[in-house]
């Protein structure tokens, strides 16, 4: 064999090696780290395409060149595809549908032509073996298929190395190292193909695969010595952008200098035009976002949009340099409304009736006990359902329950707001209402009337209720006033109405008078 083909095909065939050993080595370690999983596929695609070429080499007819050079270029459109896409993900970059079908396509296309060429001669013209060549070296006269390819692959590496030398103005000494080794491993094969392009290579031989080797010389030393892909410069969206928390940054004059996205959650009015703007002049802050941040208080911060409450936990961060001097802060906002709201749904758990839906019997008492302690005249008014046992034994508990929750639903529409309402056993239920006892009274009458004067329907059956009532007022209490005294006389109150003939309202004072 030729000396000179001897030493390319040892190196083309190294470099095969060396592309396979870095694609084994980054399956192994960094395909879960970003551009790793493209590094894989393109230095996979590489060690096929170079392995194919040296195999091209080592052939001595047109026809066993051929295939081989079919197989070479079932790799090689991909592999600047691969090679732009690691660079995107490596710096936290996105393609969006559009370019990346193009991008996909495009490479598919380039496979059909040359597979095809035979029958239609668009990619290459014409494919020979050279003349003038001391080894079997194959001379292709390129159509517009093979121009069309050219364009795309030198365009796409163009933007690959764009992309990577982009990030080189925000990145330590040592992460611009890495970017420049990565740089210098994507341009060798494309400088090198340029020499086989324009006739300059030894006796046409394509020495881009063959200095495939070289590139990977480089890109190992990235990989090993400077970690390339575990000190990832994944850019500001890559870790700034990624945090769930909002994070706000300010200086010590109050000026934001930065936010992330997750920030926009907390204050949808917040625009990039912020920046460089004091905190206080900004009027779509609110006042109490303002306060919080001005004054550093570490707390939940609350606010509706649309109708919905977000609910966030507040903490501080101060900002030092070098020399221990403040010269700013952080501000973190972590969404705690899903704590919230499973904290409110275990209150509430805990102090309603599970089948109403209306305060217990022990929430009720605390909640009244608040009431009474405001020092303003209240009524509490017992009330049950007559006969209640009755409708459990003709129609069934399931039915029974139905009524409770009708009668509830009754009561609610005749109550304020600020009115308490519970349940406090079976079917007797409690009131607290401000006001006098002639008010309460003439509540009580109301929810009577509307009970007996709307029946309810349950499984087909219309049920008719009467209910009896017992009133209470704090201006009936003699020494000290308590809840319990409260439902105490209301029970003495309603216990006459049932004695009275039941479907009536009585007072603690008329019940006193009857008895």
């Amino acid at each position: 064999m030729n000396q000179e083909l001897l030493g390319f095909v040892v190196l083309t065939f190294l470099g095969g090696v060396l592309s396979l050993i870095l694609c084994i080595y980054a399956y192994l370690n960094i395909k879960n780290t970003p551009g790793g999983k493209y590094y894989i596929l393109a230095t996979l695609m590489a060690s096929f395409f170079t392995f194919s070429y040296g195999f091209e080499l080592l052939s001595y007819e047109l026809e066993q060149i051929k295939f081989w050079l079919r197989m070479e270029y079932l790799a090689l459109p991909f592999i600047p595809v691969f090679i732009l896409l690691m660079c995107l993900d490596y710096v936290g970059k996105k393609l969006n549908r559009i370019f990346t079908f193009v991008l996909f396509g495009l490479p598919f296309v380039t496979i059909t032509l040359h597979l095809t060429n035979d029958f239609h001669h668009l990619y290459y013209s014409s494919v020979s073996l050279k003349i003038d060549s001391p080894y079997p070296i194959v001379e292709l006269e390129p159509g517009l298929g093979f121009v069309v390819h050219s364009v795309f692959l030198y365009g796409v590496v163009a933007a690959s190395v764009v992309v990577l030398l982009l990030e080189l103005r925000t990145l330590s000494t040592k992460l611009k190292q890495q970017i420049l080794l990565m740089v210098t491993g994507v341009l060798i094969p494309i400088i090198a193909s340029v020499f086989y392009i324009t006739g300059l290579s030894p006796n046409g031989v394509d020495i881009g695969p063959v200095s495939m080797c070289f590139s990977f010389v480089f890109h190992g030393i990235a990989l090993l010595s400077y970690k390339m892909f575990d000190i990832t410069p994944i850019a500001r969206e890559r870790i700034f952008e990624s945090i769930d928390e909002g994070v706000l940054v300010l200086n010590q004059s109050n000026v934001i200098v930065d936010y992330n996205q997750a920030m926009i959650n907390v204050l949808p009015g917040l625009k990039p035009n912020y920046i460089g703007q004091k905190l206080h002049t900004i009027n779509d802050i609110d006042s109490t976002f303002l306060s919080l941040a001005m004054n550093e208080t570490e707390t939940d911060y609350h606010y509706t949009n649309e109708g919905i409450s977000h609910y966030y936990q507040v903490k501080f961060t101060s900002v030092l340099n070098s020399k221990n001097i403040l010269i700013g802060k952080i501000i973190t906002f972590t969404d705690v409304t899903k704590r919230v709201a499973l904290e409110e749904q275990l209150k509430r758990l805990a102090s309603t009736d599970g089948l109403t839906n209306i305060y217990n019997r022990t929430y009720f008492v605390k909640s009244a006990e608040e009431y009474l302690n405001k020092g303003v005249s209240i009524s509490v008014i017992m009330f049950d359902i007559d006969h209640f046992k009755k409708v459990n034994d003709t129609y069934g508990h399931a039915s029974g329950d139905a009524v409770l929750c009708n009668v509830v639903e009754i009561v609610k529409s005749c109550l304020r707001e600020e009115d308490l309402f519970g349940r406090f056993g079976g079917e007797e239920f409690l009131i607290c209402l401000s006001g006098t006892i002639d008010e309460a009274m003439n509540v009580a009458h109301s929810i009577k009337d509307m009970i007996q004067n709307m029946p309810t329907l349950v499984g087909g059956h219309c049920i008719s209720l009467t209910s009896s009532f017992g009133v209470t007022n704090t201006a009936h209490i003699e020494g000290e006033i308590s809840v319990q005294a409260l439902i105490s006389q209301a029970d003495q109150a309603l216990y006459a109405a049932k004695e009275n003939g039941r479907n009536c309202v009585m007072s603690f004072k008329q019940s006193v008078e009857v008895s």
